[in-house]
């Protein structure tokens, strides 16, 4: 998105914080760290922000025990409500939530993933129909007087040498496309309040008004970070 004016950043190798707490539920002691980070720790040449945790336990020996960890964001939420409004930023960068355009553009839509509508053909069989009913193999089955390739110039060619015959096509494949999945498309915009309306809009409008708001986006991720005391 080097087309895009966003915020100026400074790559930052490793920057975190650790945020920490012990609690009891139903007689057992518990332990949550929360770990902040946003820098390029994985090398992709800009800083992400990422917000993970892991829950301990504290065994009858007084050891603490590892339950659960990763993105764990309801606990986190549950025990540092300050830190919800971080969720939806994760795993966004310096140019943008990851993969911004396409992931929006994907679930916002009802195409599948070879880029059709329902029902749409999404690969032609091209034949040789012939003058007579003579029978000729065709993909498993026997069907008079016509011959099928997925290659059209193959076809073609086999029409200039066969008089009276003609070049027809018939569908090989056909698109299922998928139903749109707007919540999701709303989570990878961090976008909660865009209306049905605009995510099922053209994808190229969609396209271009996901492009237009990003400046403005990123401007708010990036005092996001700042109020967390990281460098941006």
């Amino acid at each position: 998105m080097s087309e895009i004016k966003l915020p100026e950043s400074v790559l930052v190798k490793s920057q975190f914080r650790a945020i920490e707490k012990t609690y009891t539920e139903d007689g057992s002691t518990f332990r949550i760290v929360v770990k902040l980070r946003f820098d390029d720790e994985c090398g992709n040449g800009h800083n992400t922000f990422a917000m993970t945790g892991s829950i301990y336990e504290k065994n009858s020996h007084g050891r603490w025990v590892d339950l659960s960890g990763g993105c764990i964001h309801e606990d986190i939420v549950k025990h540092f409500p300050k830190l919800a409004h971080l969720v939806k930023w994760h795993l966004t960068s310096t140019d943008g939530p990851m993969h911004y355009l396409q992931n929006t553009v994907f679930l916002a839509g009802d195409r599948d993933c070879f880029g059709g509508v329902e029902g749409e053909v999404r690969l032609w069989k091209y034949g040789v129909q012939l003058p007579n009913g003579n029978p000729l193999w065709m993909s498993g089955s026997w069907k008079a007087g016509e011959i099928y390739s997925e290659n059209q110039e193959y076809a073609e060619k086999m029409v200039e040498q066969i008089e009276g015959s003609k070049l027809i096509k018939v569908p090989s494949l056909i698109h299922e496309g998928k139903a749109r999945e707007l919540e999701a498309a709303r989570r990878a915009a961090v976008w909660p309040e865009a209306s049905d309306e605009v995510l099922s809009a053209d994808p190229v409008l969609l396209r271009q008004v996901l492009i237009d708001r990003l400046p403005f986006l990123m401007m708010e991720f990036k005092a996001a970070m700042e109020s967390l005391e990281f460098k941006y």
